[in-house]
């Protein structure tokens, strides 16, 4: 908070997808954080108007090495054509920022999907669909993937005591099917060296999480 006032700070922090097999950062996902009294916490909204996201994330690029970037949007904001039109113009005026994903965490209705896949298409902004496998199943997302180019598996979402070997599988098979729709497949929640193993054995390059690099604002 500033003091005085009742205005929230926001910033972005980074954290690193890295390419497993050569240890290099590709992109980086721009996380919203909230300052309050005792520090940076989860936004108590993540529904930015554009404004404030296009100064955050403008902010947060001049201190990135790698120019890439995934940028989370809610529901709302990605249903919003306006906001999607603001964001491609933001890209194509940018040409120092290489690279832009939008990730969903939730899943749009094909008819969003297909409008706004439209707009984003104008600045190659591709689509990730987020946490496959947990709060995203086969069901909510398998008729979207002629219209995404990437799905997102969260470890930590499905790691529990003792289920090394079925979160194992799960990552398998979820790597099997974005193979199978020829999407980019990129493993999150990655916390020890096991974890990476994993990746390796399965084929899977793209790789995120504590083991790599912690979320912290660029600098």
């Amino acid at each position: 908070m500033v003091p005085g006032t009742d205005e929230v700070e926001n910033t972005f922090f980074a954290q690193p997808i890295i390419n497993i097999d050569t240890g290099a950062t590709m992109r980086y996902e721009l996380l919203l954080r909230e300052r309050r009294p005792d520090g940076w916490h989860l936004p108590s909204s993540f529904g930015l108007p554009f404004v404030e996201a296009r100064q955050l994330l403008l902010a947060a690029l001049t201190h990135l090495d790698v120019k890439q970037i995934d940028l989370n949007l809610t529901a709302a904001q990605f249903a919003n054509a306006r906001f999607i039109n603001r964001l491609v113009e933001l890209k194509l005026a940018t040409p120092e920022l290489v690279h832009m994903n939008v990730e969903l965490t939730g899943t749009p209705s094909i008819i969003t999907l297909q409008q706004m896949g439209v707009l984003l298409s104008q600045a190659d902004i591709h689509v990730t669909i987020d946490d496959v496998g947990s709060d995203n199943l086969r069901m909510d997302v398998v008729d979207l993937f002629p219209f995404i180019d990437n799905v997102k598996f969260a470890m930590q979402n499905v790691r529990h005591p003792g289920s090394c070997a079925d979160v194992e599988a799960q990552v398998g098979y979820w790597k099997r099917l974005a193979d199978e729709h020829h999407l980019h497949f990129t493993l999150g929640g990655i916390e020890s060296h096991a974890d990476v193993d994993v990746a390796e054995q399965l084929g899977i390059t793209e790789g995120q999480g504590f083991y790599f690099g912690r979320p912290v604002i660029p600098q």
